[in-house]
């Protein structure tokens, strides 16, 4: 889809004449973050994710990833690792203080950052615990399987302990 054409349609969205849910403003607030995002705008996504945020505090665990996601795709496109370990460290913790909600593919990419930003600071079982906590995502089965494929196979996760990753 045309970043162009879907920016017209969430606008359109946005100017029906009906009352507006919470879940609908995280739905149109994820919508123009995602479009902020695909087109690079970092400042646009800063202001959204900000929005998002306070939206989705009232939501259940499973929606606030949904809004979380994006903060965290913020933080890794900036290289603020801290605050993605941080989003991962809040993803494990929501996920196993909520065992009985099913998780997505948000929650998964924000254990697999995570899991690179832990492996990047040389804490490489903590790496590997992120990856292997996406075994509980059962909601969708395919993208996380992907990502913990490929965080086994990334060389700085696979790596032992003991050694290093470059710089």
């Amino acid at each position: 889809m045309r970043i162009d054409d879907a920016l017209v349609v969430l606008e359109q969205v946005e100017e029906l004449p009906v009352e507006t849910s919470e879940l609908d403003k995280i739905e149109q607030f994820r919508g123009r973050a995602l479009i902020a995002f695909r087109r690079g705008r970092l400042d646009d996504l800063a202001q959204i994710t900000d929005q998002l945020q306070a939206v989705s505090r009232q939501a259940g665990p499973h929606l606030r990833t949904h809004a979380d996601v994006y903060s965290a795709l913020l933080a890794s496109t900036r290289g603020d690792w801290e605050k993605v370990n941080a989003f991962a460290v809040e993803t494990d913790r929501l996920m196993r203080s909520s065992p009985t909600t099913a998780f997505c593919v948000s929650a998964a990419i924000m254990l697999a950052t995570g899991a690179l930003a832990q492996a990047r600071a040389g804490r490489f079982e903590e790496a590997r615990a992120l990856v292997r906590r996406m075994d509980a995502i059962t909601y969708e089965k395919v993208v996380p399987a992907a990502l913990r494929r490929w965080g086994w196979r990334s060389p700085a996760i696979a790596w032992r302990s003991t050694q290093r990753p470059a710089t």
